[in-house]
């Protein structure tokens, strides 16, 4: 795997916002310039995406924050709803399973409001373009796996991913088959597909 610098990669500046960073490196990839400030873009994705009881991004909350951005989005799943349970209750004490549904649906909703395609196929397929994994990053306890956000390309010359745990994006001998394979938390499998919008009249 070789390391790049395309100035795309965005690297987490908190331990929380892997999320926020990992879309940043996926719209900038395809354009996107953000403020001259990354950390200010940062934090207002992570305040867009959090799902109030997880410090972390939600998917539906990153793909909403992407569409207020001027990218067409899908979010492509399969595994446990709510999203995320039980690492809320146990890690966050956030014991109220209906209280988090009732938010996540919310969240749905207004992802189908604006037209978001949410998918539950019960095979992944090959996904083209750019898109984010959710993955199990390892903790500091053995065995222990905390929810991590990747920011991964498919291209013709290869597969590149941004790790915002990482200082720079590399490319990867693994597929987006292989990815999505090796993602998900507590059985989930999330890939949030990001397009450019074709505006009118362009």
């Amino acid at each position: 795997m070789a390391g790049r610098s395309d100035g795309s990669h965005r690297r987490q500046t908190l331990p929380f916002t892997c999320g926020a960073a990992a879309l940043g490196s996926a719209l900038a990839a395809l354009g996107w310039r953000g403020s001259r400030n990354r950390l200010d873009d940062e934090l207002a994705i992570w305040r867009e995406s959090t799902a109030i009881a997880c410090p972390g991004a939600h998917p539906f909350g990153l793909a909403l924050s992407a569409r207020r951005r001027g990218f067409s989005v899908q979010v492509v799943g399969t595994g446990r709803r709510p999203w995320l349970g039980n690492h809320v209750r146990t890690v966050h004490s956030f014991s109220n399973r209906r209280l988090y549904a009732r938010i996540e649906r919310g969240l749905e909703q207004e992802c189908r409001k604006v037209g978001i395609s949410i998918r539950w196929p019960d095979h992944p397929t090959e996904q083209n373009g750019v898109g984010l994994l959710l993955v199990p990053e390892g903790g500091e306890t053995p065995g222990e796996h905390v929810p991590h956000w990747i920011a991964v390309r498919g291209t013709a010359g290869g597969v590149y991913v941004d790790d915002p745990l990482r200082a720079s994006g590399y490319r990867s001998n693994l597929s987006i088959l292989d990815w999505w394979g090796r993602s998900g938390f507590e059985t989930t499998r999330t890939w949030i597909a990001i397009q450019l919008s074709k505006k009118r009249g362009r």
